[in-house]
């Protein structure tokens, strides 16, 4: 869970980024698609009033990793690291026995019976593995091992982004819903107050219809925006099932996405980004692996001493 917490704390700027950099062009064509009058305009709640988005409950996400199948596979690989790093530790070199037994008969020319003769040959022996090989092994291991590790924290990382580029866009279709029911709301307050203008004088018809006109236009954007909203959950729930039990989106409710970058320099910034970026840590990762092989391969190039015992009797 801790592991989870992290990858979470350290997705959620690019998340936000990807997902809310939308949000002036929603609300842009929002507006577009409502005209209405200044005081009306003044009279709609700014952005920041509507809820704020939260992460994803907890509990989804540990079923979520745990049923995803890239991150499977990332574990599966990064056992097998593991074991072939053990086998380079180890080493491969093992006593290695050979025996053989042989019989001859041999008739002299001046014996009259054949003497039979008994031979056996025993041989043990094992090549050394010299400690500059010994050390390339294991950093070659070492190196098996973060490589491993890296491509599950890339792994884990690429669905935790998208899942929260595709859980915050949900959410947003959501706050445009709520925008989009305050607007029609306020209009209607609006149109009902021109009704009693007009019913007393004070209004012309054409007033009421144009009234009317926008009072329709934002119906029309309140269907399309639950339409969206609608289609959104749909497709998060689709290709994350685990996130299907939370259908209000309310998600974890200790939890709150800011909305504004982090308030850090531009060189503290980059750092936290070196950091904890799964795609950096794979690329170094590969480099030291790399490397290893180099040394293992250069390591190699000294002939390896055999030590044994043979035995032989004839």
């Amino acid at each position: 869970m801790q592991s989870i917490r992290q990858s979470l704390n350290n997705l959620w700027v690019t998340a936000l980024a990807l997902s809310f950099a939308a949000a002036p062009v929603h609300a842009a064509s929002l507006q577009a698609a409502m005209p209405m009058s200044a005081a009306l305009e003044e009279a709609i709640p700014p952005l920041n009033s509507l809820p704020s988005p939260t992460l994803p409950r907890t509990a989804l996400l540990d079923r979520l990793l745990v049923d995803a199948p890239t991150v499977r596979a990332a574990q599966g690989m990064q056992q097998a690291a593991v074991q072939n790093g053990q086998i380079l530790l180890d080493g491969t070199h093992e006593f290695v026995g050979q025996a053989q037994m042989d019989q001859r008969r041999v008739v002299p020319p001046d014996a009259p019976v054949a003497a039979k003769y008994n031979e056996w040959q025993l041989l043990i022996q094992r090549q050394l593995r010299l400690p500059s090989q010994a050390r390339a092994d294991a950093r070659m291991a070492d190196a098996l091992s973060v490589t491993a590790h890296a491509e599950l924290d890339s792994a884990r990382q690429n669905l935790l982004s998208s899942l929260l580029v595709a859980w915050f866009n949900a959410q947003l279709a959501q706050a445009d819903v709520a925008l989009a029911q305050q607007n029609l709301l306020l209009i209607q307050e609006q149109a009902h107050a021109l009704h009693r203008r007009e019913s007393l004088g004070d209004a012309s018809i054409l007033e009421l219809e144009q009234m009317q006109a926008e009072e329709g236009r934002a119906k029309s954007a309140l269907l399309l925006a639950q339409g969206m909203a609608d289609s959104q959950r749909a497709a998060l729930a689709a290709r994350y099932p685990a996130l299907a039990a939370d259908a209000a989106l309310s998600g974890q409710p200790d939890t709150t996405a800011p909305l504004a970058m982090p308030a850090l320099r531009a060189k503290a910034l980059l750092a936290l980004v070196e950091q904890h970026s799964a795609a950096l840590e794979y690329g170094r990762a590969t480099v030291q692996e790399a490397q290893s092989l180099v040394a293992q391969d250069a390591a190699m190039r000294t002939p390896q001493p055999t030590v044994g015992a043979y035995l032989a009797s004839d």
